[in-house]
């Protein structure tokens, strides 16, 4: 018997499949004790990178913004500084977007120790968004780069995870997720089911009116010796699809 979660996002649905210690284990992967910190490491990035991308998938889709913002040479602040920068903005933007009867929604990050100073954020795009930006960040220069149709951003969301650990010092920051969220999120919460078989094929078959994402499907096993599987399906162009799916539910975490 093996785990099923699907998550049902914007414009995907994403299934995690996967053995665990209390439901049984897939025969020839017993939990192994000599993990690796390295492999340790892997693990756990790769498990917030998904996380991740489960929440821009649910919020932000073809359209918005994946915003740069940097700082000139002359304007360049230590980062404590820059996170009174960044709130500024970010207070600005709320009002600018209330004014225009919108809600903002971001997902930010920064980046400072290895690199000259500057800050990643994943931003709902509405009309006037560009102006608003350019308006209210004036230490530097703006770089905007919409995001694509697939309504899988799991790159971008690699990028996050694994560029912005390096700003983690001597485990100072050990624990702590390596960006931050507005608070009206949506948070996917997945559809549950324990499947009776012993073992799920490598290669899934998608839904009627889907498709599964080139390279998504990964299928491995976790540094404690469980056999997992993940992969994304796609809406197919113009293919009419069920909605009656579960909701996500909005919650702080």
């Amino acid at each position: 018997m093996y785990t099923k979660k699907t998550y049902y996002l914007k414009n995907t649905i994403q299934v995690e499949k996967g053995f665990s210690v209390r439901r049984g284990n897939h025969k020839g992967h017993k939990p192994k004790s000599n993990r690796t910190p390295e492999q340790m490491e892997t693990y756990n990035r790769n498990q917030a990178a998904r996380k991740l991308n489960r929440k821009i998938c649910a919020n932000f889709g073809e359209g918005d913004y994946h915003i740069v913002l940097t700082y000139k040479r002359e304007n360049r602040v230590p980062e404590d500084e820059s996170k009174k920068e960044l709130k500024r903005f970010l207070d600005n933007m709320r009002r600018d977007y209330r004014k225009a009867e919108s809600e903002l929604k971001y997902i930010i990050t920064t980046e400072w120790r290895h690199t000259a100073i500057h800050h990643h954020i994943i931003l709902n795009r509405i009309r006037g968004t560009t102006e608003m930006v350019r308006r209210r960040w004036k230490n530097g220069r703006p770089h905007f780069t919409p995001l694509d149709d697939t309504g899988d951003y799991i790159n971008l969301a690699e990028y996050f995870v694994k560029e912005t650990s390096k700003e983690k010092v001597e485990g100072k920051e050990k624990g702590k997720q390596s960006y931050s969220c507005s608070r009206n999120l949506v948070i996917p919460k997945p559809e549950v089911k324990r499947i009776k078989a012993k073992d799920f094929v490598e290669e899934p078959k998608p839904i009627k009116g889907y498709y599964i994402i080139k390279d998504s499907v990964v299928n491995g096993v976790t540094p404690f010796g469980y056999k997992f599987q993940y992969y994304t399906m796609a809406k197919m162009p113009g293919a009419l699809v069920n909605t009656n799916t579960p909701r996500n539910r909005r919650k702080n975490e």
